[in-house]
């Protein structure tokens, strides 16, 4: 496997900035994190790392999983993080230590063998982190979530609000992560309940940046791949469908306040500007490869109502204010520019 490669030092000095202060709550605290592997998980350790050497925090960090081994040759190298063998379903951590803070994020979509894999991790997996956290003081816990638990937006919702209860095809197989998902908001609830411990979640909607997949189910992620290989873009709907996205180092910024600050809430973090599907691969060929076609396999319906994924943002806004600091052309550029480099 690649040895894990840094995140660009602007995106992680972007996150210093914006999370500020609140970074302070970390100094000589335990951390305890679960999804250390995947895109926000990486994200995440090399931002803390990161505060942690310009701020002297020293702060403790432990990652939860499943392969020690392959996680030490991924190359996340600091005498800050102590890695922990074990699956979010079963683990148990020691009955000695005691932990201040948890970043729930174990949900590996991009690698997950089968739908019943995905619901028993989202359920199982923070029934049994719950315990765990209450059992060894957790102050504040951290639980990521997605968009996908609202469902199909309905025509009259131009985006989606935290307030929206969603709808859901509960006997589709293909709901196993939102469904998941949902349950283990509600856990969180449950869990926040008694006071002891706050539980904010944050819904996570499209993004974009190093670490996301150029060749899964990604489509942005598509886009740029097929770009820097100079192969056709290929949308295989109609193109039509809408999306938002947030740069990843603006993603991190939020999910580190939301876990600092946040109240035991939902919370949604997404892009503000909706873009077509069409629209994007045009944009990634503009910035990444203008030699690149777009091919659009389907049609669209006459009269049919557009596909839209577009988070509200205001509640997080009404109380933090963040601005989103990397443009969705700079964000593709940004996220070419970091592949290209690890070629």
């Amino acid at each position: 496997m690649k040895a894990l490669k840094a995140l660009p030092s602007e995106d992680l000095e972007r996150i210093l900035l914006d999370v500020g202060k609140l970074f302070d709550r970390l100094k000589n605290q335990r951390l305890f994190i679960t999804g250390g592997t995947g895109i926000i998980g990486k994200w995440l350790l090399q931002s803390i790392i990161y505060a942690d050497r310009r701020l002297g925090l020293n702060v403790d960090i432990s990652v939860l999983t499943r392969d020690p081994e392959k996680f030490r040759r991924g190359g996340l190298c600091s005498d800050r993080v102590h890695v922990i063998g074990g699956d979010v379903r079963s683990f148990k951590l020691p009955v000695t230590e005691k932990f201040d803070y948890v970043i729930h994020g174990a949900t590996d979509v991009v690698n997950a063998g089968n739908h019943a894999d995905v619901l028993q991790t989202c359920t199982l997996g923070t029934a049994n982190l719950l315990s765990e956290a209450q059992k060894h003081g957790v102050q504040r816990t951290l639980l990521i979530s997605s968009g996908a638990v609202y469902g199909k937006t309905p025509p009259e919702l131009s985006e989606i609000p935290e307030t929206y209860i969603g709808s859901i095809d509960f006997r589709s197989p293909g709901s196993a992560y939102a469904e998941g998902k949902r349950c283990a908001e509600l856990m969180c609830v449950l869990a926040s309940q008694s006071g002891e411990m706050q539980v904010p979640v944050a819904r996570c909607f499209a993004m974009i940046g190093p670490y996301v997949p150029l060749d899964k189910h990604f489509a942005i992620g598509n886009f740029i791949g097929a770009a820097l290989r100079s192969e056709p873009i290929i949308i295989e709907g109609d193109g039509t469908p809408e999306r938002s996205y947030l740069y990843m180092s603006d993603v991190i910024a939020r999910l580190l306040i939301l876990l600092l600050d946040g109240k035991s809430d939902a919370y949604n973090v997404g892009g503000r500007d909706p873009i077509s599907i069409k629209d994007l691969a045009l944009k990634v060929g503009t910035v990444v490869n203008a030699e690149c076609s777009i091919e659009v396999k389907g049609k669209a319906l006459h009269g049919a109502h557009a596909n839209r994924y577009i988070p509200s943002v205001k509640y997080f806004d009404s109380t933090w204010s963040l601005p989103e600091s990397v443009s969705i052309e700079e964000a593709i550029r940004k996220t070419a520019q970091w592949y290209r480099e690890w070629e």
